[in-house]
């Protein structure tokens, strides 16, 4: 499907006593289309007209990626969670971690590119992480992965939860998951 092309409308066209035509009334149904689809010259919705809700971290799961991302090799850096956030609040973010022989995993929560935890472990069995983040419009949340020296065995991360208190969380950008609203 061709994308829509946004055509102005003016203020002219639509005063009391104007004639109505056909070409008007093509780009009033249309013109939501291809604002909708990022046209070009389009107004774009502001988030806070969707009324949307604050949010509240809690135990409700929004988010969850059972998968495990993984890194075997100090030099490089997973990502296992990039979530950029249309609503503020906060968010309790729930992880899994572990290293599958002797070394250690290091995973790392991030907003907008600055650490604000780092959790490491060399235990083989998978440990638990919890906690709150306060977010804003717009924030991105990061978690990554990463080996701490070069050994044999594998570090990861599971079961990535984002949670709150039964809000839904609306995502500009999701790389993996799965988001419920």
């Amino acid at each position: 499907m061709t994308p829509l092309t946004y055509q102005e409308i003016l203020d002219s066209e639509t005063d009391p006593g104007s004639p109505m035509n056909q070409s008007l009334f093509y780009r009033l149904s249309r013109n939501w289309e291809a604002a909708f689809g990022g046209a070009d010259g389009a107004p774009r919705l502001s988030p806070t007209a969707l009324l949307l809700t604050g949010l509240e971290a809690g135990d409700v799961v929004k988010y969850d990626d059972p998968s495990i991302t993984s890194s075997g090799n100090p030099n490089t850096v997973n990502t296992a969670l990039s979530y950029r956030f249309i609503q503020s609040g906060s968010v309790r973010l729930k992880l899994e971690q572990r290293h599958d022989e002797n070394g250690t995993c290091i995973a790392r929560v991030k907003v907008n590119g600055t650490t604000i935890q780092t959790w490491t472990t060399g235990s083989t069995p998978w440990v638990a992480r919890s906690m709150d983040i306060s977010i804003a419009q717009g924030d991105v949340l990061e978690v990554t992965v990463q080996e701490s020296v070069a050994v044999s065995g594998v570090a990861g991360v599971r079961n990535v939860q984002l949670c709150t208190s039964g809000e839904g969380i609306y995502p500009f950008q999701v790389l993996t998951g799965n988001w419920s609203p």
